[in-house]
């Protein structure tokens, strides 16, 4: 995962797990291979006075930028009737080090 920092800190308590993402100590967790779509998501981690939340808030903590999903073309090894090779169009998994994490100042 790509992590960028914006300032000097401090910032949120986070643990990284693969594609998932997990903000002070669990109170959120974000499964990115999960959130991917066929365009680009980008999360936003806020502070608020009861604690963290997704979407809005008073100030941002954090943020998250999933690519968009990937596909390749593989070939079936079947024919159709006009005997052109028949392929499929299957999802290239997620890996973490397409994803990044911005870091703001708490």
């Amino acid at each position: 995962m790509r992590i960028k920092t914006m300032g000097e800190g401090p910032f949120v308590d986070f643990s990284i797990s693969d594609c998932v993402v997990e903000f002070d100590n669990g109170a959120i967790s974000l499964d990115c291979r999960e959130l991917q779509a066929d365009s680009e998501i980008r999360l936003n981690v806020f502070s608020t006075p009861s604690g963290l939340a997704l979407g809005k808030g008073d100030n941002y903590v954090a943020s998250i930028i999933i690519p968009p999903k990937r596909y390749e073309e593989v070939k079936t090894g079947e024919k159709d009737d006009q005997g052109n090779e028949i392929v499929e169009r299957r999802e290239i998994p997620l890996s973490s080090d397409q994803i990044t994490l911005i870091l703001w100042l708490c």
